[in-house]
Formats: structure tokens, C-alpha cells, sequence
């Protein structure tokens, strides 16, 4: 059983892929509007999802582009996690990793999955 997905920049992306599937998302009309990051809530779904999960896995980072969100709200998401899994993971095109978001996996156990496909050709 997959762990808790976070999605903490609703769909947002850079890199707009033409073949990802949350393009339809990101086309929906409630997208367009900035909503507020009420990070406290965030944090209180996350727990509350991942126990109820009972899976054990780690909550992760995904889809938009989570790391749009920046250094800080990244780690404490990843602070979250980790206390609650031991570990966590996120998913990202990779462009936006730096020394500090390197810092910021290896403190929380972070495995990261970068997505290169791209689209064909």
C-alpha cells in the first residue's frame, strides 16, 4: 500500500510537460486562483491520513512541482514525515535541487525520484 501523497503546490509546475497527467488539473478553472499554503492543516492531514493508511510508508512530496514551495516549507513537511515514518520521498523534475534541498534529503532520509522521461522524442 502506497504511502501519503502531499501535494503541497496543488498542481503547479515549471516544467508543463505535455504529457503529464495532471495537465488536466492545472486546465481546471479552480487552479488559475493562488489559494493561501495553511501549512498547520497540511501537517494535521498528513498525520491523520498516514494513520489511518496503516501502511507504515512514508508520507512523500509530489505533483505539481514540490519544490516551487521553497526550502522552508519543504523541510518542514520533511521534518514531519520523517518523524512520523523515519523517512520520506519526494518526486521532481530536478531542476530546482540545490545545496540546501541536498542538506534538507539527507537530514529526513529522503528518497528522491527524479522524473527525466520527457516526452518522445
Amino acid at each position: 500500500m502506497p504511502g501519503v501523497s502531499v501535494k503541497i503546490t496543488n498542481v503547479r509546475c515549471e516544467a508543463k510537460c505535455v504529457y503529464c497527467y495532471e495537465n488536466a488539473l492545472r486546465d481546471a478553472p479552480d487552479q488559475t486562483a493562488e489559494r493561501p499554503l495553511k501549512l498547520d492543516a497540511v501537517l494535521a492531514q498528513m498525520e491523520k491520513e498516514w494513520r489511518m493508511s496503516g501502511s507504515g510508508n512514508p508520507p512523500y512530496l509530489h505533483g505539481g512541482e514540490a519544490l516551487t514551495a521553497g526550502h522552508k516549507v519543504v523541510e518542514t513537511v520533511m521534518k514531519k514525515a520523517y518523524e512520523l515514518a523515519g523517512c520520506t520521498n519526494i518526486q521532481t523534475y530536478g531542476y530546482l535541487i540545490d545545496d540546501k534541498y541536498i542538506e534538507i534529503f539527507k537530514k529526513y532520509k529522503a528518497s528522491v525520484g527524479i522524473s527525466i522521461d520527457g516526452p518522445w522524442p
